[in-house]
C-alpha cells in the first residue's frame, strides 16, 4: 500500500499548519522548476506564487495565506526540498 506525502507527514506528526506550509513550500518549488533554466534565479523565489493561488490551494484567507507562503520560503532557505 503507497502512503501519500500527506498522510506520511500526519503519521510524522507534522500539524495541519506544518502540511500547509510544506504544500505551499512544494508549490515554490515547482514553479522555480518550471522556469526555463536561463531564467532561474539561483534560490526559489516566494512571489513566483501568488496569493491568491495559495489562497485558493489552502482555502484560506489572503492574511494567512501570505503568512503560510512566508513560512513556507523560510522552510526552503533552511534546506527543505519537498
Amino acid at each position: 500500500m503507497r502512503t501519500t506525502h500527506c498522510e506520511a507527514s500526519a503519521a510524522g506528526g507534522a500539524t495541519t499548519r506544518e502540511r500547509a506550509e510544506r504544500k505551499v513550500a512544494r508549490l515554490i518549488l515547482a514553479a522555480h522548476h518550471n522556469l526555463p533554466a536561463d531564467q532561474r534565479p539561483e534560490s526559489p523565489d516566494m512571489y513566483a506564487v501568488s496569493l491568491e493561488t495559495v489562497q485558493d490551494a489552502l482555502g484560506i484567507a489572503r492574511t494567512v495565506a501570505g503568512q503560510r507562503r512566508q513560512a513556507a520560503a523560510d522552510l526552503i532557505a533552511d534546506g527543505y526540498t519537498g
